[in-house]
């Protein structure tokens, strides 16, 4: 039993922690962002007192951060808010994801898969009581002047400040701007044994909980970028991975956007944007939105005509707009933004659009909603939109086009340039217009445009759209929208007969299936849209094209890219991550990791998924296709994870696919395979084969089919399929009426693999 004076002194602590708790006073929001950027650059330590501490310990979420021996600096109100603190000393950090696939990101930058390291600075910015707990349990002591604190100051600054010195970290910026008491939590290390650590709670993050690492680069200079990313502990009690849809971190809700805009005969933009939207979190007052960063906001209207404050210097594509009055939840409310800016530049007879989705304020780029569009436009100009052409007219040499989307969708874009027009009907698709200027190849474009989409809406089923615009865009790139897809002015120029641009060309075409219509659920998901979308254009190759050799090399090369990924004569190089890192893949160490994992890679595992439901007998592929449509089916108008692509999967094919998303999508290893065979003739006169399997790069657990062919001198081929684990396997073929002439492990580039040959003795 505890001892009344221990119970006295519990209850003393108890009482001092309810006074923090209810005590905690903080002024009023920010009026203007200025007014906070300027305090947030300037933030200093307060030397009145400093707070000596000796195994202190704070815990957040899956970290335990333990001020072994040490001084603890306040740094001096924010506003008002005492919020921020610097540790100098001797402490420990604690810290474990509490899933594999960030426990393999952990081990791939920092060499291990739980932390357990010393660091002698830490500075702390709280939106809760974290910091009033370190004052209120700890006795205060005269401040002796701290070059390492300010050091910290200095470095926090850096590293959260914009590049343009205009603008400062969000989740901070919001806090403070709000005033607001949440469970933000910043904390920065200065290491002993590895680089700068930052360990952040953010509440209103699709992944609340975060890791990252700083470090110095000749081109951008200090730096942090992602090293784990994932939510709250608690929420993985019973699965590994959190459905995201089921709740909100948002908020507001975006209904519709109202967009008026006018380009010049200059190319100058002037936009008047209404946004209509839905609170769904009580008293926010600033909203931050994503505008590019070369428009300039004129003005900022409430929907009773009343200036509301905003913040957007130039070279920052954020956007701050300051309510007058907290917003209550589900309140409907709508603003008006002014803007105008450049974001098409002409080059001779070209038209460059810089950016296809900063143009209008975003709330989130993944984010449906609807869009009513007017566009004012030199009429010598053609110009299509994403939605459905409401009308159009021509008056003094401007041409005005109205355009709705039917149904809410992700992004809006739009296309104007010098083009010409050409319009196809489409075996039972949507119509598809052509829009170019680049002569040369067109007419291969336009095939390719209206063959894919008839092929597509056969293979999946319809779209939901009345026209289909495929535009030359004067980049390096493609991209696709609802309804209308920007393609690479190189694919109207280039004469390539690799298959490389019929497949660009099909790939953004195939995105109006995935990616559009079936969207993902998290960026984790994202090689549902570039995975899937590259291997259909692929599927298109072969077999409307009816050019296998362009498909297998296109596997082929793949492949050799990924097994040779930073390989060469100095050693291997930072090892890549799953594609379940989304755009994460994409580092200071692992740049085009993001193409090479999530389209190339991502192809490989439907080829390899596709090859594992053929009917080897007779070569048919209805359950792959069926599988494919029914995907389609399910979650056309919706959003999918890669766990309901399994459910798909298996509910066709009766069979439990866990191990192989876990293998390919949340793993990276890659198998090698060394196979030995012998034969013999038995004494029916048929051929017995034996085979040997050694598996290598991967623990004795992987598992994967991989067909075997045998094909003999008179063009007999016969296939098996067959079930590889372990570090080695011996097994029997089925026997043959042919003698072999060849035996062909992993027949068809079945599987994402490496092998070769070896005698068998």
């Amino acid at each position: 039993m505890l001892s009344g004076m221990r119970i006295f002194a519990l209850c003393i602590i108890s009482l001092l922690v309810v006074i923090t708790l209810t005590d905690l006073t903080y002024a009023k929001p920010y009026e203007n962002y200025t007014d906070f950027l300027s305090d947030i650059k300037s933030v200093s330590i307060d030397y009145t007192n400093a707070y000596p501490v000796r195994e202190y310990f704070i815990t957040k979420d899956v970290a335990n951060i333990s001020l072994d021996s040490g001084v603890v600096y306040l740094c001096k109100p924010v506003n008002g808010r005492i919020c921020m603190a610097v540790f100098i000393g001797t402490g420990t950090l604690m810290y474990e994801p509490p899933i594999k696939v960030e426990q393999d990101q952990l081990e791939r930058y920092l060499k291990t898969r739980s932390l357990n390291a010393k660091f002698s600075s830490m500075l702390l910015f709280c939106g809760d009581s974290t910091v009033n707990e370190i004052i209120n349990f700890n006795i205060p002591v005269k401040a002796e002047h701290s070059k390492n604190a300010d050091k910290m100051i200095e470095n926090f600054v850096k590293y959260e400040i914009s590049r343009s010195k205009n603008a400062f970290n969000g989740f901070i910026s919001r806090t403070l701007l709000e005033d607001e008491y949440n469970e933000v939590f910043y904390s920065y290390f200065d290491m002993d044994d590895y680089e700068d650590l930052f360990f952040c709670i953010d509440p209103y993050e699709e992944e609340e909980v975060s890791l990252w690492r700083g470090d110095w680069y000749a081109a951008v200079g200090i730096y942090n970028e992602s090293v784990n990313e994932f939510h709250f502990t608690d929420e993985y009690q019973d699965v590994e991975f959190v459905d995201t849809l089921k709740r909100t971190k948002e908020e507001i809700k975006i209904e519709k956007y109202t967009i008026d805009c006018t380009i010049e005969e200059n190319l100058k933009m002037k936009c008047n944007t209404k946004i209509d939207m839905v609170a769904l979190k009580s008293s926010t007052i600033w909203f931050r939105y994503y505008l590019y960063d070369d428009l300039n906001v004129s003005s900022v209207k409430s929907s009773d005509g009343k200036d509301l404050k905003f913040y957007k210097p130039e070279n920052y594509s954020g956007l701050w707009v300051k309510m007058p009055q907290g917003l209550k939840i589900n309140d409907t409310f709508s603003i008006n933004i002014e803007y105008s800016g450049e974001i098409l530049k002409r080059y001779q007879d070209y038209v460059v659009l810089k950016t296809s989705i900063g143009w209008y304020p975003n709330h989130g780029f993944s984010k449906h909603t609807l869009f009513d569009l007017t566009y004012h436009v030199p009429e010598s100009y053609e110009f299509v939109s994403i939605g459905d052409l409401i009308s159009e007219a021509k008056n003094d040499g401007i041409r005005t086009s109205h355009w709705l989307t039917p149904y809410k969708c992700r992004n809006a874009s739009f296309n104007l340039g010098l083009f010409n027009r050409k319009e196809y009907d489409v075996e039972a698709g949507s119509p598809v217009e052509i829009l170019y200027h680049t002569t040369d190849q067109w007419k291969a474009v336009a095939e390719d445009v209206q063959l894919s989409m008839s092929f597509f809406t056969k293979l999946f089923g319809s779209l939901p759209i009345k026209k289909f615009y495929a535009t030359e865009l004067p980049a390096y790139h493609g991209e696709a929208f609802p309804g209308l897809i920007h393609l690479s002015t190189f694919t109207f120029i280039d004469q390539d007969k690799s298959g490389r641009w019929e497949s660009f060309r099909s790939h953004e075409i195939a995105h109006q299936w995935w990616g559009i219509s079936v969207d993902m659920k998290s960026y984790r998901d994202r090689w549902l849209s570039e995975g899937f979308a590259q291997y259909v254009s692929l599927i298109y190759t072969q077999m409307i094209l009816k050019d296998n050799q362009k498909f297998f090399d296109f596997l082929i090369r793949a492949r050799t890219e990924l097994l040779e990924n930073r390989k060469s004569f100095l050693g291997s190089g930072f090892p890549e991550g799953p594609i379940a890192l989304g755009h994460r893949l994409n580092s200071m160490k692992t740049q085009g990791d993001y193409n090479l994992i999530i389209y190339q890679k991502g192809a490989w595992i439907l080829h390899m998924l596709r090859n594992i439901c053929l009917d080897l007998n007779t070569m048919r592929e209805d359950l792959f296709l069926k599988i494919m449509k029914e995907f389609y089916d399910t979650y056309k108008g919706k959003k999918a994870s890669t766990r309901d692509f399994q459910k798909i999967v298996e509910n066709n094919t009766g069979l439990e696919y866990g191990w192989f998303f876990d293998q390919w999508v949340y793993d990276t290893k890659i198998p090698k395979y060394i196979i030995a065979s012998k034969y013999q003739k038995t004494p029916d006169g048929n051929y017995q084969i034996r085979i040997r399997v050694k598996q290598e790069n991967v623990p004795p657990t992987f598992k994967m089919f991989i067909p075997i062919g045998i094909y003999g001198s008179n063009k007999q081929v016969a296939r098996v399929r067959t079930f590889i684990t372990n570090e080695v396997c011996e097994f029997d073929l089925p026997p043959v009426s042919f003698e072999p002439e060849k035996i062909k492990f992993n027949d068809l580039e079945s599987v994402l693999c490496d092998y070769e040959d070896e005698d068998w003795d």
